[in-house]
Parts: C-alpha cells; sequence; structure tokens
C-alpha cells in the first residue's frame, strides 16, 4: 500500500495541477492508473493544444510504493523514500508552470 505520504504529495500534485488549470495558459492533466498504481501528470499548451515537451503525454510519471516487489539488496525503506522524492520532484517540475507573485502566492 501506498505511503500516507505518497498519497500526500499525489493530491498536492492534483491541486498543483488545478491551479495550473485555472491560470488558463496550460491545460494540466493527472491520471491516477490504479492496475499499475501510478500517477501520471501531462501538460498542453492552452492555445495551440501541443505537448509541452517536459510534460509530453506519459512522459512524467511515478509508480508508488503499491505492491512493489523488492529486487535483491532492497529495503522497502529506500524505495518509498526514492518514490517520495519522485513525487516531490514531479510536483516541483509542475509548480514551474503556475504564475505566483513574489510572496509565491498564485496569481
Amino acid at each position: 500500500m501506498a505511503t500516507s505520504k505518497e498519497i500526500e504529495l499525489a493530491g498536492e500534485i492534483h491541486r498543483v495541477a488545478i491551479r495550473v488549470n485555472i491560470q488558463g495558459k496550460y491545460h494540466a492533466f493527472v491520471e491516477f492508473s490504479g492496475h499499475v498504481h501510478a500517477i501520471y501528470v501531462y501538460l498542453k499548451d492552452a492555445k495551440t493544444g501541443k505537448n509541452i515537451d517536459a510534460f509530453a503525454e506519459h512522459d512524467q510519471h511515478v509508480y508508488l510504493s503499491t505492491d512493489y516487489r523488492l529486487s535483491f539488496g532492497e529495503s522497502m525503506k529506500s524505495v518509498i523514500v526514492d518514490k517520495v522524492a519522485q513525487l516531490e520532484k514531479l510536483k516541483a517540475d509542475l509548480l514551474k508552470f503556475l504564475d505566483v507573485d513574489a510572496d509565491g502566492v498564485p496569481v
């Protein structure tokens, strides 16, 4: 089962995507594929409908720790740390598309 931190970050990614959409420059899409326990994020230019290269469809994704099968030498703790880091990076990359004022408040 995904950790509470992974679930929290997935929710935060959804919230950022909604804010990006509200600003009108981009269409942000967030998908959760339950059969593979993955969250996907992609962006399209709102005017042209073209993919944003860094966020082309299904290029940005993270598989959650749910049902993860450890390889030789891995520990679940290190896997979870890695999954959380991947989700935090995905959120940070998405935040770059959100216009904010000097105090970091979305405009």
